[in-house]
């Protein structure tokens, strides 16, 4: 397979969110509790109780329920696990073909797999305001979501149709 420098760029993205997407899901798989902690930890919206504590009517939307922070979890693992699976079938493909063409339907469904877990935080959060208190948090989940669209905008990129 011969890369030029714009495959090598795309292929290293591709690979990239592969290796991120199977280690959040080893990452979450692994510790689940710690995983489910933390995911409750923002749906409770306890971050807004801590001192000095804001007073705020979103907090009516709060989520405290532990059964629906594990379901939350699983439903973004199994995103993940997705993603990540489709990503390295879509690497798996290019690397056999020399050619990304037939490794793009599995690029997509990774990407769209990703984007929707990371989604599901961005609208977990804004639904339980956490931008308030964990903007850095926020921040990390916007940054994911232009890292997929960015990485698809790339792996697209002088592909002919």
């Amino acid at each position: 397979m011969s890369l030029d420098a714009t495959a090598l760029f795309a292929a290293t993205q591709a690979l990239g969110l592969a290796l991120w997407a199977s280690l959040a899901v080893l990452n979450n798989v692994q510790d689940f509790q710690g995983a489910a902690a933390a995911v409750g930890r923002t749906l409770s919206m306890a971050p807004l109780a801590e001192a000095p504590a804001i007073d705020t009517p979103l907090r009516r939307r709060a989520i405290r329920s532990p059964l629906l922070h594990r379901l939350g979890l699983l439903g973004v693992v199994l995103l993940q696990f997705v993603a990540a699976a489709a990503l390295w079938t879509g690497c798996a493909l290019w690397a056999t073909h020399g050619t990304r063409v037939p490794a793009l339907p599995w690029f997509d469904l990774g990407l769209a797999a990703l984007s929707a877990a990371v989604l599901a935080m961005l609208l977990g959060g804004l639904a339980t305001a956490y931008w308030i208190r964990q903007e850095a948090l926020q921040q990390t989940h916007f940054l994911l979501l232009l890292w997929i669209l960015a990485t698809f905008g790339v792996l697209h990129w002088g592909v002919a149709a």
